[in-house]
């Protein structure tokens, strides 16, 4: 074994355990965020490198030394930017004050919830613009069940339960799990902080999350080929995809079979970043800021202003640059290492990560003065970062997922803003 791939495993396990073991401590979605990068660009990657080319349809076209020197200044990249701007009381938010807010104001969440839930169904009604905006706003639906579940964990799980089946139901129909399981792993994040729960119920916990995200992953594309071909969008039709995937198992070595080679690769962005570095390095075609301003232009401004503008889950990025070309029923993004490297070769990994990483540590700031309103705000930061936080992610969708939402709940906070203060005012002179 090279010993690039041995520290890549090392870093990757440490990365696991470091969150595993921040659980209790905090709301640890920066540890989730650094650990999900990790597991794309270094765990993945070495356990690919490990397994015989024969078995891998998606190769690393570099060396593993070469891959995992990128890889690593990349992350090290993001790891300085994210850490840069400290907000050290935003992850450890006072569960008393959050309780207090939640039940003054009960009927705002309440009014969220049901809120969020009554936009989703209209989005889709809307132009493409105005139904992302929608969608944004709807996403408020789990802020009200988080606020909900903490004034009353016992008697409020059911809005938990109840968010999260909605989600599994439009994930069921539309072929697409990301929101399902991006929520489901924020409130184990959440609920783990607010239960201190204990370290066998906590491994316990995370093995059961593991395997349904495992069997989620192997399963959705197969269902999706089923929804394609009109079969109807459901649970027996997802379970029957997931039993179509186990029966075409062509080994019995766990190691090398499809279902666990099918899941090490949808979890390795690093064979892109490879891809990317290797078409880049044959042809020498830098581009400086000239991509990155297709990404703004496409986040930004809207189509009216720009006709020409990305799209999103456009190709032509990925097909240029990517030494690989992918059809229009596939989507895959580059991935901020990857545009980083598209720019300015490994320099531009650094700085890409970099900035990255500073963006990150900017919405952390921002919504740490929100939870000057309200405590429970804190929780915005899973509807901004939601996109954001994919490794997978095109960087024109982080950005417009970014901007727009820091908008959109920048007023849903100013609007509140005198509201929470009145009724907290209100409580004060009750209780005295």
């Amino acid at each position: 074994m090279e010993i690039s791939i041995l520290i890549a495993l090392l870093i990757g396990f440490i990365s696991c355990w470091y969150f595993f073991i921040s659980l209790n401590n905090k709301v640890s979605f920066k540890e989730f965020f650094l650990m999900l990068y990790v597991i794309n660009y270094l765990l993945s990657p070495a356990i690919i490198y490990l397994i015989p080319e024969e078995y891998v349809f998606y190769k690393m076209r570099i060396t593993a030394d070469h891959y995992f020197y990128i890889a690593s200044i990349g992350l090290l990249g993001i790891l300085i930017g994210v850490n840069i701007i400290k907000n050290p009381l935003l992850f450890k938010p006072n569960i008393e004050l959050i309780q207090l807010e939640s039940a003054i104001n009960k009927k705002v969440l309440q009014s969220w919830l049901y809120a969020g839930i009554a936009l989703s169904f209209i989005a889709s009604l809307f132009p493409t613009e105005i139904a992302f905006l929608i969608y944004l706003l709807s996403l408020i639906r789990f802020i009200g069940a988080f606020g909900l579940y903490s004034l009353n964990p016992s008697a409020n799980w059911k809005y938990v339960i109840g968010v999260l089946g909605y989600e599994f139901i439009i994930s069921l129909r539309y072929g697409m799990f990301h929101d399902f399981v991006m929520w489901t792993v924020f409130f184990i994040i959440y609920y783990f902080y607010f239960k201190k729960i204990t370290n066998p119920k906590k491994v316990l916990l995370m093995f059961i999350a593991f395997i349904a995200v495992s069997f989620i992953q192997n399963s959705k594309s197969t269902y999706r080929e089923a929804l394609g071909r009109q079969e109807t969008a459901g649970l027996n039709t997802f379970i029957k995809s997931s039993k179509l995937i186990q029966n075409n198992n062509q080994t019995n070595n766990v190691f090398y079979s499809d279902n666990f080679i099918n899941s090490i690769t949808r979890i390795n962005q690093g064979w892109i970043l490879a891809s990317v570095v290797d078409n880049m390095d044959r042809y020498r075609n830098f581009q400086g800021l000239t991509v990155v301003i297709e990404y703004f232009k496409a986040a930004l401004l809207p189509r009216l202003l720009a006709p020409d503008k990305l799209r999103a889950g456009d190709k032509k990025i990925f097909n240029q640059f990517s030494g690989t070309r992918i059809n229009d029923d596939t989507s895959m993004g580059i991935g901020i290492l990857g545009d980083g490297y598209i720019a300015y070769g490994e320099l531009g990994v650094f700085i890409f990560g970099f900035i990255f990483g500073l963006l990150f540590a900017i919405i952390f700031k921002i919504v740490s003065g929100w939870t000057k309103v309200s405590p429970f705000f804190f929780l915005f930061i899973f509807p901004i970062l939601n996109y954001s936080i994919r490794p997978d992610c095109e960087l024109q969708t982080i950005l417009g997922h970014i901007v727009k939402s820091v908008i959109i709940y920048g007023l849903v906070v100013n609007y509140y803003k005198g509201y929470f203060k009145k009724n907290l005012v209100h409580l004060q002179n009750t209780t005295n």
